[in-house]
């Protein structure tokens, strides 16, 4: 039984199809969905049916919010860049038609361990794209290892990558270090903008990808490595092929499949959606009582270019949530470089 309180902490609300306090559910039994059992507030497509080992056990039931369930549509999920669980893509909370289609795609090769390659401007949520996929997939209680290639010079990408024995250069660690590829052996290995690993480095990878093995710097005796791979850039690689940056071999054994990322500007039709998710979290985590974006915050929120995407996006709703002095966050409120 779900009361008032409950349904307004899941998000869901009174429905148009459906009563204030929802009805208990009925026990759905073992090895069928018993539509004749299910009460009329319970639509057909609100069930998904749980299969394990070829047996159907039973069924999940996903509510639905009070707006799509009063147009008759079941909620779709849109991603969150920085939600909690961060393997979790039912945690998204809106309609954009080019994210769900990519996190389609993302859920669909989260069922393989093929490589993928997660392409979109900075800040959309690769590194999120990224968990999800490997949390969704069957290795998901493996390690989940993540390496930024353009965080660091070529001589620190090298040890980070491949590891190092002790004594293999001046101030190697005491004891040598294990590389992110081996730390990742029977999971992900995660590596963001790969565009900008620099070129005489590329061989080394791609020898890893192409023969399961990874040599340690100053070790002789290769390791054998078993994970998949994920990379992110927010380049065109094949430009960068013909700019003589990137390896085409490389390119083709990290591109095997790919998901495009849309930017905020491309969605921008999931602001009040994002603005309500964002405010009500930060507005829990900093103490304070709930706020709401005024519709004419919300249009210039919308004809905004966002080069920063969601991560912009974040960082402007915690700023007008923490200035702000009224309930409702109006134009006077968004950040004075606007």
């Amino acid at each position: 039984m779900a009361g008032p309180a409950a349904l307004a902490d899941l998000g869901i609300g009174e429905l148009a199809v459906a009563p204030t306090v929802w009805p208990p559910v009925p026990v759905l039994k073992k090895g069928r969905r018993a539509p004749d059992e299910r009460p009329e507030w319970m639509r057909e497509e609100w069930l998904e049916p749980v299969i394990q080992n070829g047996e159907h056990i039973g069924a999940v039931l996903t509510l639905p919010g009070r707006r799509n369930a009063a147009s008759g549509r079941v909620s779709n999920a849109v991603f969150s860049c920085d939600a909690a669980e961060k393997g979790a893509f039912e945690r998204v909370v809106g309609e954009s038609p080019a994210l769900l289609q990519a996190v389609g795609r993302a859920q669909q090769l989260a069922k393989s361990r093929v490589p993928v390659l997660l392409l979109g401007e900075t800040g959309v949520g690769k590194d999120v794209f990224a968990r999800c996929i490997h949390e969704s997939g069957a290795t998901r209680d493996a390690p989940f290892v993540a390496l930024n290639c353009g965080g660091f010079s070529r001589e620190l990408l090298t040890s980070e990558l491949f590891g190092y024995t002790e004594g293999s250069f001046t101030g190697a660690r005491r004891g040598g270090m294990i590389g992110k590829i081996e730390a990742a052996d029977g999971g992900t290995l995660f590596l963001d903008e790969i565009g900008e690993m620099p070129i005489d480095l590329q061989p080394h990878f791609l020898r890893v990808l192409e023969e399961g093995e990874v040599y340690r710097l100053g070790e002789n005796k290769p390791r054998k490595v078993n994970f998949r791979l994920i990379a992110a850039t927010n380049r065109d690689l094949r430009k960068e092929i013909q700019a003589g940056r990137f390896r085409m071999d490389l390119f083709y054994r990290v591109a095997v499949t790919s998901i495009n990322i849309p930017s905020l500007r491309e969605r921008a039709a999931d602001i009040p959606l994002l603005g309500d998710y964002y405010l009500r979290r930060l507005s829990l985590q900093h103490g304070l009582e709930p706020r709401v974006l005024s519709p004419g915050a919300i249009e210039l929120l919308r004809q905004y270019g966002w080069p920063g995407n969601i991560r912009e996006f974040r960082n402007v709703m915690e700023s007008m949530l923490l200035t702000a002095r009224g309930h409702v966050l109006t134009e006077a409120d968004l950040p004075p470089t606007w």
